[in-house]
């Protein structure tokens, strides 16, 4: 299907909303997912005036919990199912489910991996609207975009910004910043602010995050938002993550010849993502893996190389590919998975083994 045609499905889901529908709302737990939302929130409210509290809103955070959703709101009469900064095209089963009783719009920036464009479901990727590649496209300046269609968003700039920061693409999108700064007179630096504040709850206090949502939509001056309740929790994680990013150069270990960091750690919070967004921004043109062990049964990882010149996404999905229930995906610079506990030591040997061959691959191109 091609770029007009998507649009005018895209289009004409917007025109079929109404205040009375019932909407669930499903996005990406980080800054991105949690920014791409509260734009889709406003638009809702602003092209049919449905509300906040008329809408389930809620994070993904497992396929054990996906699924109780779907039963739940198939028996809440959901007649409208919109998912943000998620690929879902890794679980076309549940969008079938869904579309058992709701018309599905999905929009995301994440690798593709089927298309579920149907009668009942608008499948909309980055990559069909851009030459970006999707990792420099983030999910909320894409949605951004394109309820922008339909509705005056002109003052919800900011909300992009914020996912924007989230996904680091803040020296692709430098005007967009411009402008939204010269409009809404908050600076670069309260903007990074209230990214960490999202970016803080979403990792050390999850429990309130549907608490800062509401904050976030009802508040008009977003420079209120620097005043929140949450703030607190900023320093909290800053320490945690400072302390883990200062044991790294004693603690990780490093395979020169494939430029390959292998770091675990065992924090008391699961910062993983975000210290290696950090470890990342020091090393671009290193592969860094972060193994956080939160004492569960399956391990959890995140991947990053800023360079592009590894495939992060399509590199772990190879590593894992041998590893019975075990999941990788994500974007080029930044991917991320979990694995058996018991694979732990198979994982790290894999990483190895793969990144040697990737590595080949790319110094043959």
């Amino acid at each position: 299907m091609d770029k007009e045609k998507l649009l005018e499905k895209f289009d004409n889901y917007c025109k079929s909303l109404s205040s009375e529908d019932k909407v669930a709302v499903m996005y990406h737990c980080d800054a991105d997912g949690f920014a791409s939302a509260l734009i889709t929130a406003r638009a809702l409210y602003k092209i049919a005036q449905i509300d906040l509290h008329s809408t389930f809103f809620f994070h993904y955070g497992s396929d054990k919990i996906f699924s109780k959703k779907i039963a739940q709101y198939r028996d809440d009469g959901v007649n409208k199912y919109i998912i943000v900064d998620l690929n879902i095209d890794e679980y076309p089963d549940k969008i079938k489910e869904i579309e058992s009783f709701a018309d599905v719009l999905i929009i995301d920036h994440h690798k593709e991996y089927r298309d579920l464009n149907s009668e009942k479901t608008t499948f909309l990727k980055a990559k069909y609207f851009s030459e970006l590649d999707s990792s420099r496209y983030p999910a909320a300046k894409f949605t951004y975009d394109l309820f922008s269609r339909h509705a005056d968003l002109t003052k919800d700039d900011w909300i992009a910004c914020i996912g924007i920061l989230g996904d680091m693409g803040y020296k692709t999108w430098e005007d967009f910043f411009n402008k939204t700064i010269e409009r809404s007179e908050l600076t670069l630096e309260e903007l990074f602010v209230l990214e960490e504040l999202v970016s803080t709850t979403t990792i050390i206090a999850v429990d309130h995050l549907k608490d800062l949502f509401a904050e976030f939509y009802n508040e008009k001056n977003p420079k209120k938002l620097l005043n929140s309740i949450f703030m607190k929790n900023i320093d909290t994680l800053k320490n945690e993550i400072n302390y883990w990013f200062g044991k790294f150069g004693e603690n990780a270990k490093y395979y020169p010849e494939i430029s390959l960091y292998i770091y675990e750690v065992k924090p008391k919070y699961p910062i993983k993502s975000y210290l290696a967004d950090k470890l990342s921004r020091m090393y671009p043109d290193k592969a860094i893996i972060l193994i956080q062990d939160d004492k569960k049964d399956v391990i959890k990882f995140s991947a990053r190389r800023q360079d592009f010149k590894i495939k992060m996404n399509d590199y772990l999905e190879e590593v894992v590919k041998d590893i019975e229930n075990s999941n990788a995906g994500g974007h080029i610079p930044a991917a991320a998975g979990q694995i058996p506990r018991a694979s732990l030591e198979k994982f790290k040997e894999n990483a190895v083994r793969v990144m040697r061959e990737s590595k080949s691959i790319a110094n043959s191109n």
